[in-house]
This record gives structure tokens, C-alpha cells and sequence, in this order.
């Protein structure tokens, strides 16, 4: 976190970049069975002061400390106009199970921010959400699960989506049961090159064989890592390991596959998320989980303004680590509200909150030569944009993770 500066009083800026309001959002549900909980309303007022940076068209970073609770935090929201024509959104990832630090993911010439994305299973080190890209599935399961992105019409949605597909092979057919899921439900599971290097879920009921263009190429077995060039199918549960098996060798097999959802348009890109803590405009959801007693995470959240075209990625947290002294899911919908979100929901927190922006570095560079038996001395000083590590674990650079969301601007 930077220093704070100029107060949202005097900027412009507060409606149409952060739209804080100056009273309490009125609040809805009802407490969960949890103690008492500092109230959400109290972070964000019309006193606060912000930090703005611009970071491209259409991009700013906005970025302040409040009291929460249990001490001081850092709040930094990045504001995205998706209907910026030089602005574009992108999921950062080499490989699902290539866990790194959003530093290394980030390593593009035109990024000017991005943040950690969402959960993923710890043993495998692939997401355990759904992923999608390029509307097409990437992780995905045929069980319906909630997703945050943006749609066909440029437009921040959000909705449920589920995996249908079939597998077809020697005049017959099985239903496709999921993608790159790191945890196999009975059925046909599909891992492609997307999946990287690492081996598969192989559970002890489970049966594979590998694939390369379009023709089986290994007997039934319990192969744990994708073939060259090739995509590797999992069988789990006795109907699925008799029918896989009853493919010969050499055969030609086909998997078709399509992202169905209730979303109102068809995801180009989308994340899977945790808690809705923001489900209308102006209304604090505050019967989320919460515990006097424990020590509140660093947050990730993703959010947008009614219409969908101005997106949110937000991250609170505090200098003393990801693990102390940040806010619970009421404080965080209190948070997301009082900048103007009509929707908001979790994304990946604690160790994983990480973000990165580019922005202006003042260099200082001292020169000493030698001229005529004399030192000469020159101090020089410039300015220059640079991604900076501006919210991450303290004592850490930011754990390995597998997808980043990353934000890019034309610089023509």
C-alpha cells in the first residue's frame, strides 16, 4: 500500500470512480449464529481519503487504510471500463497446475494490473472452480457451480454454469462428466494440455487412456500423466470403466463439449467464485459467516456497477499478513456497497491476495567518472511506470497460484 492523499470530498472522482456514499447503506438478511462482528458500515465514509493512480484508459487504481475492526487495513480497488476499446481483461495462467506467483504471470509488456483469481485445490495446484476462456471450458464439472466474468456483450455478469458433452466411440456414446477437475465425480473426466505437466487424479477405481489426434492410443490402465501431444481421459465408477474399456486400441473416439449456463449471456470469460457479498445496489449483506474469535484473512473480491460495465477488482488487507486483522464477509459486502457494487463476490483470499499495478517509480542513479584526476559526481533522477508488487503476504512476494485476472492497455 502506497501513502493516502487527496480526500474523496474534493474529487470528482467519487461518482464516477468510487461512488461512496456518505450514509449507511441499508442492510439486509439476518445475523448468522455467530458472535458479534464489527459492523461493515463503519469502513468506508465520506471522510476517507483515497490515493488515485491512472493506469491506462479506462483503468485507475484507487488505494487507502481504514480501521477495521481489529486494526488498520489496506483497501486498493482497481476500476476497469469495460467499455474502453483500448482496455481488455484476460485470465493470467501458464498451466493449471503451474503454480506461481502472480509476478511471473504478469510478465506482459501492455499489463497495467492484475490480482489473484480464484480457489484451487492445494494438492494438485489446479483451480477447483470453474474456469472458462475464449468461451470454452477450461475447468468444469457437470455439476452446476457459480462463476463471475464477463459476457458475449462486454458486459461484468455473473450465473451458473455446468459442463455438458458427450464422448462418442465405435458407434457409442457416454456422457462427458467434467474437465482438468482435480477431484474425479463418477463418469468421463477429460484432461487436456491445459492441465501442464503435473500427473492426474488417479483414484483407485479409476481407469485412463490416452489420446492423440482423435485415436486411442494406450489399453486401459491407470496412467496418471497426459500422453504427448495428446489429451488423456479418466474413467471413474464401474459404468464408465466398462465402457471406456470396451473401446479397442486404435479406435477413433470424439469429445464434444459446451459450456451451459443461466447467465443471460454466454461467458467469453468467467471464475469461479466463493461468497455473494454484494447482491443489489446500496443493500449490506450481514448475515455472512463470521466469528469474534478468529482472525480475519486478507480478501480478494471481484465486483461491478449496476449496468456491468464498470468492473472491480478489490483486495483488503493488512501489514501485519494475510492472516490477521482484515475484514469478514459482512465488513467486505459494507466494503464493496459503499464503492458502488451491484454485485460482488469472493475470489481466492489469505496468502493468495496479491496484486500488481504499474505504476510510476521515481529512479535515483549516482554516477562517479573520473576526469582529469578529478572525481565527478552526478546524481540522476527520473521517472518511469513499472509493475509493482502493491499488495502481497507480508515477508512474502505472493504464493504460487494458478490463474491471474489481468487487466491490459493499448499503449498505441
Amino acid at each position: 500500500m502506497g501513502t493516502t492523499g487527496v480526500s474523496l470530498a474534493v474529487a470528482a472522482t467519487l461518482i464516477a470512480g468510487l461512488a461512496v456514499t456518505s450514509s449507511p447503506a441499508h442492510a439486509v438478511g439476518q445475523h448468522g449464529p455467530y458472535d458479534y462482528c464489527p459492523p461493515a458500515k463503519t469502513l468506508i465514509t465520506s471522510n476517507t481519503q483515497w490515493t488515485h493512480h491512472k493506469l491506462g484508459p479506462g483503468a485507475n487504481l484507487a488505494e487507502t487504510f481504514v480501521r477495521g475492526g481489529r486494526g488498520r487495513i489496506g483497501v486498493d480497488v482497481v476500476h476497469v471500463d469495460l467499455r474502453s476499446r483500448r482496455l481488455s481483461v484476460a485470465p493470467l495462467t501458464h498451466g493449471l497446475t503451474a503454480l506461481e506467483p502472480l509476478t511471473s504471470l504478469a510478465r506482459h509488456r501492455t499489463l497495467v494490473a492484475a490480482t489473484n483469481g480464484m480457489y484451487f485445490n492445494l494438492g494438485y495446484g489446479a483451480p477447483k472452480v470453474p474456469f472458462i476462456n475464449h468461451r470454452m471450458p477450461v475447468v468444469m464439472s457437470a455439476t452446476p457451480e457459480h462463476v463471475a466474468g464477463i459476457g458475449a456483450d462486454g458486459k461484468a455478469e455473473d450465473g451458473d454454469v455446468w459442463l455438458g458433452g458427450l464422448v462418442h466411440g465405435e458407434g457409442t456414446s457416454f456422457p462427458l462428466t467434467g474437465i482438468n477437475e482435480p477431484v474425479l465425480a463418477n463418469g468421463l473426466t477429460l484432461f487436456t494440455k491445459a492441465w501442464g505437466h503435473h500427473r492426474v487424479p488417479m483414484p483407485a477405481n479409476a481407469e485412463a487412456r490416452g489420446i492423440v489426434n482423435q485415436q486411442i492410443v494406450t489399453s486401459t490402465r491407470q496412467q496418471k500423466w497426459l500422453p504427448r501431444d495428446g489429451v488423456l481421459l479418466v474413467a471413474r465408477g464401474a459404468g464408465a470403466v466398462d465402457w471406456l474399456a470396451s473401446l479397442p486400441i486404435d479406435s477413433r473416439l470424439t469429445v464434444s463439449r459446451q459450456i451451459e449456463t443461466d447467465a443471460e449471456q454466454p461467458f467469453v470469460q468467467a471464475y469461479g467464485v466463493g461468497t455473494q457479498t454484494v447482491e443489489k445496489p446500496g443493500e449490506v449483506l450481514d448475515g455472512l459467516y463470521c466469528r469474534r474469535g478468529e482472525r480475519f484473512a486478507a480478501r480478494t473480491a471481484i465486483a461491478w456497477k449496476p449496468g456491468g460495465h464498470q468492473l472491480m477488482l478489490v483486495t483488503v488487507e493488512s501489514p501485519r499478513g494475510p492472516d490477521f486483522y482484515g475484514v469478514d464477509e459482512n465488513q467486505m459486502s459494507g466494503l464493496l456497497v459503499a464503492l458502488g457494487a451491484a454485485r460482488g463476490f469472493a475470489l481466492d483470499g489469505g496468502y493468495s491476495t496479491t496484486l500488481v499495478a504499474r505504476l510510476k517509480v521515481h529512479l535515483t542513479k549516482h554516477i562517479k567518472r573520473h576526469r582529469h584526476h578529478h572525481i565527478v559526481r552526478r546524481t540522476i533522477h527520473r521517472t518511469v511506470k513499472r509493475l509493482v508488487l502493491q499488495v502481497h503476504p507480508r515477508d512474502s512476494g505472493g504464493r504460487g497460484i494458478p490463474v491471474g485476472i489481468g487487466i491490459f492497455a493499448d499503449r498505441s
